[in-house]
């Protein structure tokens, strides 16, 4: 958007703010349950485990994608929203990995939706 409008904006990336057990510092985790709140790390370490497996080589999507699932359905209380590999900054979809990308997902909990996301470097 910031290309396609032509707005004077420069758009710089920062890590996200974790809190001790990984989880994305967020207002909404005060609406995680105390067994939610145990689950909800399962998130940022599927999306390390298939970043790591991408710098390592790894480039079949479906297989990145349904590792990230799996680990994730380790959570009794979790439902998976979505799980997507894009092109960064574009967001757009890759026909095969290379350059920078994002794995990003939203995870539902009882009360709350989390998201999260890695950037990686191809």
């Amino acid at each position: 958007m910031i290309e396609n409008l032509n707005f004077p904006t420069v758009l710089r990336p920062i890590p996200t703010v974790r809190e001790p057990e990984d989880l994305a510092k967020s207002s909404r985790n005060v609406n995680l349950s105390e067994q939610e709140r145990q689950e909800a790390p399962l998130i940022y370490r599927a999306l390390t485990e298939a970043k790591a497996m991408m710098e390592q080589g790894k480039r079949d999507q479906q297989a990145i994608l349904a590792h990230v699932q799996s680990v994730i359905h380790q959570s009794q209380h979790a439902e998976i929203d979505y799980i997507e590999l894009l092109s960064y900054p574009q967001l757009e979809a890759l026909p095969t990995l290379k350059g920078q990308v994002i794995l990003a997902c939203a995870v539902k909990f009882e009360r709350v939706r989390l998201i999260d996301n890695v950037l990686v470097d191809l």
